[in-house]
């Protein structure tokens, strides 16, 4: 699902087109949002006012954009002169990550190596962003004020303590990692999903079990297979993924300890913060080492991308 603004108010000038100020907003490094770019455009590209806020742009927004544009088989414009303008390196942190890093080595990043060399001789931009950013969408009717933001939040706490009781009563050991741990540690931005780690394979009875268990919550199966079991709830407005012994489609590393926090009426296991930001570090998208940057910013960054990984 996809990342929602966090509790920080974000003033807009009237005097100014929206998608303009939506453009900057998600092409700014610090908001941690870049991954936005792909679905924003994919999504408002044919609307009206969207091209005059691009034109609106200063020169090098306007030429990330078009490469954007261009990714998505959405340029409609002139052959591009690049010739006498500096190249553009976006993220900029990318300076930061050694080449060897295994971001750059994934088969989602590499399924898009050829056209981002395209994009970066064609405008002079040097991309990040990989097959599995492209997939992302923006789904309407999720929040729309910071009301809605807090009840949706509200309701994510209490269907977590309600599930991470049932699975201690049902005796499956399981850890909650995802960004909505991350959101329950340190306060930061997460999406709307809910994140549970089984840490041994279950059986069909258990499997069986949570099932019933989430559809009388009103969730319905979106997915299963030997990966694990996921539900969407259009009711509550968030998703509840259970993955086996793996996160973020990487194997689960038991010897690190979870890290118990204090939800309501229990004690829940969590992934710790820094077990989490490494496992998006591996799994290497634009949305995860955007998101990365957000939260660590500059030096901390360029040492955690740096670390062996």
């Amino acid at each position: 699902m996809y990342p929602m603004i966090d509790e920080t108010m974000i003033p807009l000038d009237l005097d100014k087109p929206l998608f303009y100020q939506i453009l900057n907003l998600i092409i700014s490094e610090e908001t941690g949002l870049s991954h936005m770019i792909v679905p924003f455009i994919k999504k408002y590209h044919e609307k009206d006012g969207f091209k005059e806020s691009v034109e609106l742009l200063d020169e090098s927004q306007k030429r990330l954009i078009y490469a954007f544009m261009y990714l998505c088989d959405l340029y409609e414009g002139n052959q591009y002169d690049n010739s006498t303008k500096p190249m553009i390196m976006y993220p900029h942190f990318l300076n930061a990550i050694p080449k060897k890093s295994t971001i750059f080595q994934t088969s989602h990043y590499l399924k898009l190596h050829s056209k981002i060399m395209e994009i970066k001789k064609t405008f002079g931009v040097h991309l990040f962003v990989t097959k599995r950013d492209l997939k992302q969408q923006i789904v309407s009717g999720q929040v729309e004020t910071e009301e809605e933001l807090r009840d949706l939040l509200c309701k994510m706490v209490q269907v977590c303590e309600w599930i991470a009781s049932f699975l201690k009563s049902s005796n499956i050991p399981f850890v909650l990692g995802g960004s909505f741990s991350l959101y329950l540690q340190k306060k930061i931005r997460c999406s709307n999903d809910l994140d549970f780690v089984f840490l041994r394979g279950i059986t069909k009875t258990e499997r069986y079990l949570i099932t019933e268990y989430m559809i009388d919550m009103e969730f319905e199966l979106s997915l299963s297979d030997d990966q694990g079991i996921g539900f969407f709830s259009s009711k509550h407005r968030f998703s509840v993924d259970f993955d086996i012994n793996q996160h973020y489609n990487q194997p689960l590393y038991f010897h690190l300890e979870p890290k118990m926090i204090k939800l309501g009426e229990i004690q829940l296991s969590v992934l710790h913060e820094e077990v989490i930001l490494n496992y998006k570090k591996r799994y290497g998208r634009l949305k995860d080492i955007g998101f990365i940057y957000y939260l660590l910013k500059n030096e901390k960054f360029q040492v955690f991308m740096n670390e062996r990984d």
